[in-house]
């Protein structure tokens, strides 16, 4: 691709310039070379500023030439120099650059090259860097543009096309690739190679390069001059430069915020126990909350009725916190917050707007953090230059000089810093002058603001103006209310941990591996447990209550909140000064440990009930002070709140004399509140609190908050079927066992019975069976077990009830649901298939349901009945033991082939099954009937990544004689995960690439695949590009086969493979050539296909241009529409103004 660049001119050409011509060892053919760009362009940069040390030489004028390779060290040399304060000297000097066959925008023979070199064995590493489309290359060229726009810059490219082999004839670079917005250009007679060399000063090509030289030499000097001058006498202070887009002001600012602003003070995450948590401990889960529309792959008749159906209940504890594992298609990897997306109306979307939601105690300033972690080492930098986290709670507090960036700047981030006013104006003109292109704000706490967004005021007007950014991640709780014209791109919520996470975080805790093995072993036995250590406060209290005894009675919710509440009261005693040291308290019993905060638990007590029953989360000092002073008169707020660890501070910094408090999670809120309740109900007196929806102002500006006053009885019956107050009730339950036992618990349920009753039924057996959920049988309370039986036996004809008539069991989906009524309500094979239904839709079983459950899969249960059993176990496969994977394997081998099948598409359901099941399904793929290698087919691609002896054996399939069969087949190669790049191009061009997962597919199986795109069948080829098009980055041999089926007799197939190749930001010449005949296709949903492929290229021939101009006045107004969209005049403008002139532009707005 080249290796040479010059500075200057030879001296027979421009006389009083110095020639130097550089080389360097970066030939790709060179197996000891593994040369980077960034090396090279050091390399040049240092050398260089060797040979100008001498004062004389410092503000020589420079003229830099380079051909194609060479340019781009120039650009990179160039770029690094804005960065670095030695070669400010250098950069300024430049006088002019001429680049010969510059390839700003990659090359398509890059490609080829990389290929050839991994085919060959050799470092490819410098024509990665060349490939079209790549990101380096494009940031790289918007950098160096952003900085040296005003330079005198010419870009040269060639006039004829280079051949290679004698076969192939194609430019290098091509006189798009070679040209940069809004400089000259000129074409060389030449091919590539030859843009650099000249027979003599007669030739052609050198006429006219060298006028070019000629021109530069003669006016650098006084350019270069003047701009030293500028800098010396002004724009040193400024941190501006003439011609440069970031200056050394901007970068002492951004330098600031990264490395002393971020500190790890600032960025630290605390654990219960006061240690800092690693930052590899801190794993974030996001989910997309908008899904509309259905699978748009699955074909008809593949929808099974289960399907229809959530995973597991949206009343279960698991959903109300928010713990389940979301499903694969909408969970989403920080790293990959702002990939592109397919949007619900089918459309590729690259988000930049992004609301996250979540629950107190979930991970949002977590999240914050995180993201402010991961950028400064390096994740995002191709798309953002700086993250300015603004926590908006602090927009409550009026920045000295007003509601501006640069006052919010003086205060946040440059408040102890030398030259702050020169920094933080700027940064504020950095920010108005590039639109925020490159700056990403993380909007922390929309919730904390949001409650005035409608009152016209000056903090409203700015945070209106923060939230209109074009690069915004905003942070909320849920029951933030929005403004109406915040339209984010994506919205996702924080989900608690996975269960492998949960794993990774008790053993990078403990380190000891019994210890870690004896809490898995405790949370396997304890459902409920599972769902709550996924909270990540939840988790890191169990870890701090851990010892060898702990897990000792702790069976119920309840039983764990208050060995967390007696354990982190133990801490507490000590930082409020009650005793000197936790080891003189540290075996004191609960009754001991509750004397010593008696008032601080009042105070927790009357925040968390008067907070549930007003629906406030967040007590600000007028809050906090009102109850106070009716729960705890004589506790001093200010010595007390920073002290109990129950609650958290929005803002401890100093400078907020009032901040707002809330509880570590909302169930620890709920948790206090249900203690005043008990405490109440034991004592029999009534419930107060006071009402902060109304407020009196007294004397002297106080508020006076008006008392409110219930009875326990009118209280329950009024609350007890409210979604607020679910969980509240279960730990009423739960505490009134824990400290009063048999009479006050029955007392409890009674009232609970007594009505007003729920009318339908299960919202009120709901209450009852998770109220019972709470209580552990025990022989203390014979008279409450009785009390029990009664209630679980109306609980049973209710599920009964709901089988019969509804022929469904949605109270047998939640895990609280008694496990031993199953065993009494399968008597009949109708009722045993709904409630293998609902187990299967649960959160998680207990190995007991997994053992009623395995002994369906005896031979003297029906089919039906197996293979529902079956589907319960695969679904739960985590839970189920391993060997009973052999009961699920002799299904798959059963000698009815129909059974075969069923289990077979039963797995589909799974997109991750254990190995000994993935190993008995690949045998089904040489099953003798179709429709059980179909299925198996079905299943296979259900999987995200897949072994090499599995893919062998379903790309067998591929030369099946089934249609249907090979259709699966070339399907599920699409849907991989992990192999999309090996995989693709073995169904293109029988090559292998080493960058890919699955590089060593064997020679067979390529072939069998390549044989798809020629299958008579057209639903084969409409598989083979719906594979392809699922893609959102292909390799180049792939898209060249997308080209022929483009051309295809069917025009499914031909719009399948046009919106393929739309699905990829850049494509290849011969690509856009073949979209372009197709927007003359007979056929109006292949015109559409094409114009939309298209119009997703930022790049555009002029060929096609003036084809998807003439399609604004096609006969089809589906066709006509896919101009108009948002976005695609910007598509036109850019290519036809800055490329091919304005004829084109003008022309589509005449049509339009």
């Amino acid at each position: 691709m080249g290796r040479r660049f010059g500075i200057a001119s030879s001296r027979e050409t421009v006389e009083k310039s110095a020639e130097q011509t550089m080389q360097w060892s970066s030939d790709w053919r060179d197996r000891e070379v593994k040369t980077s760009l960034c090396e090279c362009a050091d390399q040049f940069l240092n050398i260089l500023h060797q040979h100008r040390q001498h004062a004389n030489e410092r503000h020589r004028p420079l003229v830099l030439i380079g051909h194609s390779l060479g340019s781009i060290v120039i650009q990179q040399a160039l770029v690094n120099a804005v960065h670095e304060r030695d070669f400010t000297d250098l950069r300024l000097s430049v006088a002019g650059i001429i680049f010969l066959g510059a390839p700003f925008q990659g090359s398509d023979v890059a490609g080829f090259g990389t290929w050839l070199a991994r085919l060959s064995g050799l470092d490819p590493t410098l024509l990665q860097v060349l490939r079209k489309g790549s990101q380096e290359i494009y940031q790289l060229s918007r950098y160096f543009y952003g900085s040296y726009i005003d330079y005198d810059i010419i870009c040269f490219y060639e006039g004829k096309d280079t051949t290679f082999g004698g076969l192939l004839h194609t430019p290098v670079v091509s006189s798009q690739s070679a040209s940069l917005l809004l400089k000259r250009r000129m074409a060389l007679d030449t091919d590539h190679s030859g843009l650099n060399k000249f027979s003599g000063e007669d030739d052609e090509n050198f006429a006219l390069v060298l006028p070019e030289i000629q021109r530069i030499v003669r006016d650098g000097p006084s350019i270069v001059a003047e701009r030293h001058r500028a800098w010396d006498t002004g724009a040193r202070r400024q941190g501006k430069v003439p011609g440069t887009y970031e200056g050394s002001l901007l970068k002492q600012a951004d330098d600031w915020i990264r490395n002393r602003y971020y500190t790890q003070a600032r960025l630290k995450i605390e654990r219960l126990s006061g240690d800092r948590l690693s930052m590899d401990q801190c794993y974030i889960n996001l989910a997309i909350t908008e899904q509309s529309g259905r699978d748009e792959d699955r074909s008809e008749g593949e929808l099974d009725i289960e399907d229809t159906l959530p995973h597991s209940s949206p009343f279960s504890l698991s959903a109300r916190l928010k713990v389940e594992t979301p499903a694969e298609n909408i969970q989403v990897e920080l790293p990959t917050l702002f990939n592109p997306r397919k949007r619900p109306d089918g459309k590729t979307t690259q988000p930049r707007r992004i609301l996250i939601r979540g629950q107190a105690g979930v991970g949002k300033t977590t999240l914050c953090k995180k993201m402010v972690h991961d950028f400064i080492r390096g994740t995002w930098s191709d798309l953002f230059d700086r993250i300015l986290w603004i926590p908006l709670r602090n927009l409550k507090r009026q920045p000295d000089k007003g509601y501006t960036l640069v006052a919010l700047f003086l205060r946040d981030f440059f408040s102890n810093t030398p030259h702050r006013e020169d920094l933080a104006k700027t940064l504020e003109e950095a920010l108005d002058t590039t639109k925020f292109g490159r700056t990403l704000l993380l909007l922390d706490g929309l919730d904390e603001v949001s409650d005035g967004l409608n009152i016209n005021s000056d903090m409203n007007q700015f945070l209106e103006f923060l939230l209109g950014q074009p690069n915004v991640v905003i942070t909320s709780r849920p029951s933030a209310r929005l403004p109406h014209h915040l339209h984010p791109d994506l919205e996702l919520e924080t989900v608690g941990f996975y269960q492998d996470q949960v794993e990774c975080y008790l053993e990078k805790t403990f380190g000891d591996s019994q210890k870690v093995h004896k809490i898995q072993s405790f949370l396997q036995d304890h459902l409920l447990m599972q769902s709550l250590v996924r909270i990540p406060i939840q988790l890191d209290a169990l870890c701090y209550i851990w010892d060898e005894d702990s897990q000792s009675g702790l069976e119920t919710m309840t039983d764990i909140y208050r060995a967390i509440e007696h354990s982190l009261f133990k801490k507490d005693i000590v930082r409020l000064g009650k005793i000197h040291n936790e080891i003189d308290i540290k075996s004191a019993s609960r009754s001991r440990v509750e004397e010593f905060v008696r008032d601080e638990v009042s105070l927790l007590e009357g925040l968390a009930f008067t907070g549930l029953d007003n629906d406030i989360i967040d007590f600000n000092s007028e809050h906090r002070n009102a109850v106070a002073d009716h729960f705890t008169p004589s506790l001093l707020l200010d010595k007390t709140l920073p002290c109990l660890s129950f609650l958290r501070t929005s803002d401890s910094s100093l400078q907020n004399r009032s901040p707002t408090y809330h509880f570590l999670h909302l169930t620890y809120q709920e948790y206090f509140a249900a203690r005043y309740f008990v405490r109440q109900w034991m004592s029999g007196q009534n419930l107060k609190w006071l009402e902060f929806k109304t407020q009196e102002t007294r004397l002297g500006g106080l508020v006076n908050y008006p008392l409110k006053e219930y009875t326990l009885v009118e209280y329950l019956q009024k609350y007890k079927y409210h979604a607020r107050f679910d969980i509240f009730w279960r730990f009423v339950a739960g505490l009134l066992q824990a400290k009063v036992g048999d009479t006050q618990l029955c007392r409890l349920f009674r009232t609970i019975e007594e009505e007003p009753r729920d009318l339908l039924g299960p919202v009120h057996q709901r209450l009852i069976m998770r109220c019972l959920s709470e209580v552990t049988p025990s022989q203390e309370t014979p008279e409450f077990n009785r009390l029990r039986k009664g209630l679980e036996g109306q609980l049973k004809q209710w599920l009964l009830f709901e089988c019969e008539f509804n022929r469904s069991m949605e109270l047998g989906i939640e895990t609280e649901c008694p496990d031993h009524l199953f065993p009494s309500l399968v008597r009949r094979e109708s009722v045993a298939l709904i409630v293998l239904m609902a187990l299967k839709r649960r959160s998680r079983i207990s190995m007991d349901i997994v053992d009623q459950v395995a002994a369906w899969l005896k031979d003297d249960s029906s089919a039906d009945i197996k293979i529902a059993a079956f589907k319960v176990l695969v679904n739960h496969h985590k839970s189920v033991p391993e060997n009973m994977f052999s009961n699920l394997i002799l299904l798959l081998q059963d000698s009815n082939s129909k059974m075969r099948s069923k289990a077979a598409f039963a797995l589909s359901e799974q997109s991750t099954l254990p190995e000994a099941i993935l190993t008995a399904l690949i045998s089904l793929c040489q099953d003798s009937e179709s429709e059980v290698r179909w299925n198996a087919a079905i299943a296979l691609g259900k999987q995200s990544t897949l072994p090499e002896a599995i893919l062998t054996g379903l790309i067998s399939l591929c030369q099946d004689s089934d249609c249907l069969v090979r259709s699966s087949a070339a399907d599920a190669l699409g849907q991989q995960s992990i192999l999309p790049e090996a995989a693709l191009i073995a169904l293109v061009l029988l090559c292998q690439d080493s960058e890919s997962s699955q590089s060593t597919l064997p020679e067979s199986a390529l072939m069998a695949l390549v044989s798809l795109f020629q299958d008579s069948e057209s639903s084969v080829r409409l598989r083979v590009a719906g594979a392809l098009g699922r893609q959102s980055t292909l390799p180049e041999a792939a898209l060249m086969v997308l080209i022929p089926l483009c051309q295809d007799s069917e025009s499914s197939v031909r719009s399948r493979a046009a919106e393929a190749l739309g699905r990829q930001s850049t494509l290849p010449e011969a690509a856009l050539m073949v979209l372009t005949s197709l927007c003359q296709d007979s056929d109006c949903l292949v015109r559409s296909s094409a114009a939309d492929a298209l119009g997703r290229q930022s790049i555009l021939p002029e060929s096609a241009l003036i084809a998807l101009v003439s399609l604004c006045q096609d006969s089809e107004s589906g066709v006509r529409c896919t101009y108009f969209e948002p976005g695609l005049e910007e598509v036109f403008m850019t290519n036809s103004a800055a490329i091919y002139g304005e004829e084109i532009f003008i022309l589509l707005r005449v049509k339009g």
